[in-house]
């Protein structure tokens, strides 16, 4: 008796996540908009992360791209970020205390 209340049981649960899974709400969510990217926002996580000291690291392939994109955003910004950059491609390093200034800029 106990195994055929059992077995009832999980038939029972299994018909429920069944009929649930196969629910309409799931499939007609839409999401109400789209990040677009923002690359003040990236340069400033990336100053951000060297103020605090964070060394170089892969991110450094992306720079070119990244200044690009800043340039285009706020020309003034971008010049600055791109010297900024530019140093730390000489030295192979962040000078956090450089970052923090123009984190401030930002």
């Amino acid at each position: 008796m106990e195994r055929v209340c059992r077995r009832g049981l999980v038939v029972v649960a299994l018909a429920a996540l069944a009929v649930a899974g196969c629910s309409k709400r799931a499939t007609d969510r839409v999401m109400p908009f789209e990040r677009k990217p923002d690359p003040i926002a990236d340069a400033k996580s990336l100053l951000q992360a060297y103020a605090a000291g964070q060394p170089v690291g892969s991110e450094s392939m992306g720079f070119e791209e990244l200044v690009g994109k800043v340039e285009a955003a706020d020309a003034a910004k971008g010049k600055k970020f791109k010297d900024f950059i530019g140093e730390v491609k000489k030295r192979g390093a962040a000078d956090a205390a450089k970052a923090k200034k123009l984190l401030a800029e930002f």
